[in-house]
């Protein structure tokens, strides 16, 4: 097999450079977490009430409030994309 990854051996099929994913740099790139905003969403809720929540101790409550760091920031980068799709259809 030539041209396998690993295999030390150049590339000899006729396919050509392959195309990136993302070829239309003016259309705005979906985010990852968009497939499964719900997720998204309850993840940051449930990280957000149990590091508000009285009964955890201040150490766990600064790991779920950094665990729902992400979240958010995915929330954020589903908002901005589907307000940028929306705006050019």
């Amino acid at each position: 097999m030539s041209g396998t990854p690993g295999s030390g051996e150049p590339d000899t099929s006729d396919a050509g450079p392959r195309e990136p994913r993302h070829a239309d740099p003016a259309r705005p790139r979906k985010p990852s977490a968009a497939n499964a905003p719900g997720v998204t969403a309850l993840l940051f809720v449930f990280f957000t009430w149990e590091a508000a929540s009285s009964s955890v101790s201040v150490w766990l409550r600064i790991v779920l409030a950094l665990c729902a760091v992400p979240a958010f920031v995915d929330l954020v980068r589903i908002g901005v994309w589907r307000a940028r799709t929306r705006a050019r259809t």
